[in-house]
C-alpha cells in the first residue's frame, strides 16, 4: 500500500559547524555546573530539595525533547555529539541535554516559588516573560549558527531555519510543574519536592502537546504558511488562557480597597 506524505524532509546533508558547537557545548557545561552548584548550595542552606530535585526533573525533561521535536519539524544537524537517539534518527544533541536542568528546572522553581509565597498577578506574567526571554536566548542564537534548524513551513519565523515565535508558548510547563509542586509540598510537606523529579518532565511534555497540538497537525498535515499561521495563533491562544487559569487558581485574589471596601461598615453602622 502506498501513502503519501505531505511534512517536508528535514535537511539530510547539512552540517553543523564543528566550532560552533564545541564553544556552545563549553557554555552548556558551565550553565549546568553552576546550576547544579547552587541547587546544592540551596539544599544544604535552606534543608530543602526543591530547586535540586527540579534540576533533576529538568535532566529529565531532555528525554521528551525528540516527541515534540518530530512533530514540530526540529532537525539537529550532523556534526552534533548526541547524548540519545530515538526514531532512528531523532535525539537530543549533548548541549541541548545539559541545558534542560537550566531552563525546564529552573523554569519550574521559578513558578514554584512564585505560587508558593502567593506573589501578585503581575509578578506572574513577569516570570512568564522572563521564561520567553530565557528562550529566545537559547534558541536565537543556536539556529543563527547553524547548530540546527526548523523545516517547513514553520509561521513567525523570520530567517531561514530560525526559531519560529510559537514555539514560546509551548515551552511553559514550568506553569504546571510548579503549580503541581506547590500542591505536592502542601499535602506531604518537604518530602512532596521529590515529585519534581517525575512532575517537571511530564509537565513540560503535556504543556507542549496541550498547546502544540493545532501547529503540530497543520505542520505535518502540510498546510501552508497561511494555515500554521492561525494554527499558531490558536496554540498562543491555548497557552497564555492556560497561563492564565492557573494563576487564577493559584494566586490570591487582590484585596477590594476604596468605597466597596466601606460598604458593609456603613451597613452595620445604620
Amino acid at each position: 500500500m502506498t501513502y503519501l506524505s505531505y511534512v517536508p524532509d528535514p535537511p539530510r546533508d547539512v552540517l553543523a559547524p564543528a566550532t560552533t558547537h564545541d564553544i556552545a557545548l563549553a557554555v552548556a557545561i558551565v550553565v549546568a555546573g553552576l546550576f547544579l552548584i547552587y541547587a546544592l548550595y540551596d539544599f544544604i542552606r535552606h534543608r530543602t530539595p526543591a530547586l535540586l530535585m527540579c534540576a533533576v526533573g529538568g535532566l529529565l525533561a531532555a528525554l521528551t525533547e525528540p516527541f515534540y521535536g518530530v512533530l514540530g519539524l526540529l532537525n539537529y544537524r550532523e556534526g552534533n555529539i548526541m547524548t540519545f537517539v530515538m526514531f532512528n534518527f531523532r535525539g537530543d544533541p549533548t548541549w541541548s541535554t545539559l541545558l534542560y536542568p537550566a531552563f525546564a528546572g529552573g523554569s519550574a522553581y521559578l513558578f514554584f516559588q512564585l505560587f508558593k509565597s502567593g506573589s501578585s498577578k503581575k509578578e506572574f506574567w513577569r516570570a512568564v516573560a522572563v521564561v520567553f526571554g530565557a528562550n529566545l536566548i537559547i534558541e536565537i542564537p543556536l539556529t543563527a549558527l547553524k547548530l540546527y534548524d526548523y523545516y517547513g513551513p514553520q509561521p513567525f519565523q523570520f530567517y531561514d531555519g530560525g526559531f519560529p515565535l510559537w514555539w514560546l508558548f509551548t515551552n511553559l510547563g514550568g506553569i504546571a510543574s510548579g503549580a503541581l509542586l506547590v500542591v505536592a509540598e502542601r499535602r506531604f510537606g518537604t518530602r512532596g519536592t521529590l515529585l519534581a523529579v517525575p512532575l517537571i518532565p511530564s509537565a513540560f511534555v503535556a504543556w507542549e502537546v496541550w498547546t502544540g497540538w493545532p501547529t503540530f497537525a497543520a505542520l505535518n498535515l502540510g498546510g501552508s504558511v497561511l494555515w500554521t499561521t492561525v494554527a499558531a495563533v490558536i496554540t498562543a491562544a491555548l497557552s497564555i488562557s492556560t497561563a492564565w487559569m492557573v494563576a487564577e487558581f493559584m494566586l490570591p485574589k487582590p484585596h477590594v480597597t476604596g468605597e466597596i471596601a466601606s460598604e458593609p461598615s456603613r451597613a452595620e453602622a445604620h
